[in-house]
């Protein structure tokens, strides 16, 4: 015999259903909440009489949709089986090092992190966008000769 269907659980009476705005609210702060200066600053490491702190560079995005559907008159009926709004959102968040600040008795430094995938990949693009230029530069050169 197979198994009765069970029936979802009724949500409790405290839980109210929340509009459009108050869940994008919702949704901002969450991610806003879940960066804070303990993402961007790290915990402190003492070592050989020095202090670092590892600086970090965060990036949050996120968004949110809300679209409904109005029924026109003579719709066919198997039509409005469907739900007549719809939502939905997302977001997310990055976190690079960039630096460390090391602090000794004497002097306090900021020594930055070189990335160099960046380096490299901003290198390639200028390149590829002079080459572009100068092949440009030089068919319009060639015409008006």
């Amino acid at each position: 015999m197979s198994e009765p269907t069970r029936q979802p659980e009724t949500p409790p009476a405290e839980i109210e259903e929340i509009g459009p705005a108050d869940a994008t609210t919702l949704f901002f702060e969450s991610l806003v909440d879940a960066v804070g200066v303990e993402t961007v600053f790290g915990d402190p490491i003492r070592a050989d009489g020095r202090l670092i702190i590892p600086v970090a560079e965060t990036s949050v995005g996120g968004g949110v949709g809300d679209v409904q559907y109005a029924t026109a008159e003579g719709t066919e009926q198997r039509q409005m089986r469907f739900p007549l709004a719809s939502r939905g959102g997302g977001g997310g968040a990055s976190t690079r090092p960039v630096a460390v600040v090391v602090v000794t008795p004497t002097d306090v430094k900021v020594q930055p992190i070189l990335d160099l995938n960046r380096i490299a990949l901003t290198g390639m693009a200028t390149a590829v966008g002079m080459w572009r230029g100068i092949t440009a530069f030089v068919q319009a050169m060639r015409k008006h000769r």
